[in-house]
């Protein structure tokens, strides 16, 4: 597929072929992924395949540079747990699906998907997620306000509830977080046991 740049590393890359996978369109990666993906990758080919799929293909870009070991992503995770048929939770988007309407105080969803308001914040800010989609300020301005207002009041440290505060154990448990810590314990090198 001459994924990278350079010729010799596209004929040593192993495995030679793409798993495609899917994940959100939300990715958090880190500063050296992106330039490893700018600087050492070539996505072009990757990319014009995943364009012939009439439907997902943003769905699948990240998640198939992250998950296939042989593109070596800095911080890239692997199809280990996958293939045991082991899901691995995101973290970056708390989301709400209208197969959960219960769970959707303001009732109203745009593709399937809540558009939180006021009544939704309780429950928002308490979750893992880095960020919450969805919330459209010409639905509810109110929830977008006071939820600007309590991501300032968490970075300052003012009036933040013990059900808020960051709960470091948790993000350490995760199945990303775990292999990446087994992966720079064992040199930077991926490693060949790993518990999902």
């Amino acid at each position: 597929m001459k994924l990278f740049q350079n010729e010799t590393q596209n004929e040593l890359a192993r495995p030679s072929r793409l798993t495609i996978l899917k994940s959100l369109v939300q990715v958090s990666v880190s500063r050296e992924a992106i330039d490893y993906i700018v600087d050492v990758l070539n996505t072009s080919t990757l990319i014009e395949n995943l364009e012939k799929v009439s439907y997902g293909m943003d769905e699948n870009f990240f998640a198939t540079l992250n998950g296939n070991e042989g593109i070596d992503l800095p911080g890239g995770f692997s199809t280990l747990c996958l293939d045991n048929g082991v899901h691995t939770q995101s973290i970056t988007r708390t989301t709400t699906w209208s197969s959960n309407e219960e769970q959707c105080g303001s009732k109203k969803f745009r593709h399937w998907i809540c558009i939180y308001g006021t009544e939704d914040l309780f429950s928002i800010v308490g979750q893992p997620g880095i960020v919450a989609n969805k919330f459209m300020p010409e639905y509810d301005f109110g929830a977008v306000d006071c939820l600007l207002e309590r991501m300032h009041n968490r970075s300052y440290g003012i009036d933040v509830p013990p059900r808020e505060e960051i709960k470091l154990n948790y993000y350490k448990g995760l199945r990303h977080v775990r292999y990446h810590k087994a992966r720079m314990e064992n040199g930077g090198k991926r490693p060949t046991k790993f518990k999902c």
